[in-house]
């Protein structure tokens, strides 16, 4: 009950999973926070007869050269966690140690495929996608894919349907990685859709460093609404804001939302987001950790319009470690945006298009 993907384009990839976890169907289970649309009712979102119980990370970071994501019994994916974690311990895994690897091992682990694996390899400086029980495409804008999960017709939808993204950043599987990012979060947003399909919450990245792989560790995602006066489009202040950041391996997500644009805040709520292979934080744990800041180097801004003729149309910008003044600042309860002035021209500038043209 989950989604996952994995990128692969000219030898670097990037995964992507959901946080949210499934259980059983049981009239028991307490109401769930979810960073995107707050307090939800576990029986209000039944599939398979499961439920949502939680958040948890769906990607776990192996070896430096050795990643994955999960999906489907949280026992089996807990058992396969461990175990490729001491194989690679033992040895650094190559391409042909990773085959042996699934067609023995992991067969043991779960020979009846009850949970679904995507991961990447790094190998003599390329990564490569491998993946069991996942659906395989080739696509010429985000090269290999493979998916995997209940929302994995969701992500096949947008991912075989998608033009090239219009954006600013760089074209490297991690940049469709964030564009998904947003997408996803923002339709949530605004429907909930994807927690009817037991997928959502938010999500994680993960990516190739000079270090090896590791999840991104600081995003900011940003969405806005540009409306039009009759003349042009306008931009107002963003109606929604989550931000990730980890501690150690726990996922800290905090999400605002703001006041019909004016920049108050009408909620701001922190989750603690554990690895599955991790006990959950106490209470007292928690409020150690959970206070974050809004500053971050990587934006990625997620601006929704609509057309002429009514149709709805996106636009993703990412601003990764770059210099162009974009701030968030927050004083007595209420958050400033800087922005430059070049910044929002540019954007309305290609929105215009899109509006006149739709």
């Amino acid at each position: 009950m989950t989604a996952i993907i994995g990128f692969l384009k000219n030898g670097q990839g990037a995964l992507l999973g959901d946080a949210l976890v499934s259980k059983p169907m049981s009239n028991g289970l307490p109401p769930v926070y979810v960073p995107t649309v707050g307090l939800i009712e576990p029986q209000n979102f039944q599939l398979d007869g499961y439920q949502p119980a939680g958040l948890g990370q769906k990607i776990s970071i192996i070896a430096p050269n050795v990643a994955i994501a999960w999906s489907g019994r949280q026992i089996i994916a807990r058992a396969i966690i461990v175990d490729l974690r001491l194989k690679t311990a033992i040895k650094v895994f190559n391409q042909a140690d990773m085959v042996q690897w699934m067609d023995t091992d992991l067969q043991e682990i779960d020979p009846k495929r009850e949970a679904s694996i995507i991961g990447l390899l790094t190998d003599a400086g390329r990564d490569l996608l491998f993946s069991r029980e996942a659906t395989r495409y080739e696509t010429d804008t985000f090269g290999y894919v493979h998916v995997a999960g209940t929302g994995e017709g969701q992500l096949l939808m947008r991912i075989l349907s998608e033009e090239p993204p219009i954006t600013t950043g760089m074209l490297h599987p991690v940049f469709f990685a964030l564009h998904l990012l947003a997408d996803l979060i923002a339709d949530e947003v605004h429907n909930a859709d994807s927690l009817k399909l037991l997928f959502g919450g938010n999500y994680e990245i993960a990516v190739r460093t000079e270090e090896g792989f590791q999840k991104l560790p600081d995003v900011v995602i940003v969405l806005w609404l540009a409306m039009h006066d009759g003349t042009s489009l306008l931009l107002k202040f963003p109606y929604r804001i989550i931000k990730n950041v980890y501690v150690d391996d726990l996922l800290i997500t905090r999400s605002l939302i703001f006041n019909d644009g004016s920049g108050d805040i009408t909620s701001d709520k922190s989750n603690v987001i554990p690895p599955i292979d991790k006990p959950y934080p106490s209470s007292s744990e928690q409020a150690k950790i959970i206070a974050t800041s809004l500053h971050s180097h990587r934006f990625v801004h997620f601006f929704y319009a609509r057309r002429k003729s009514g149709s709805i149309f996106s636009l993703t910008r990412i601003d990764q470690h770059s210099n162009d003044g974009i701030s968030l600042n927050e004083h007595d309860g209420k958050v400033t945006l800087e922005v430059p002035r070049e910044f929002v021209d540019a954007v309305l500038a290609q929105m215009q298009q899109e509006y006149d043209e739709g």
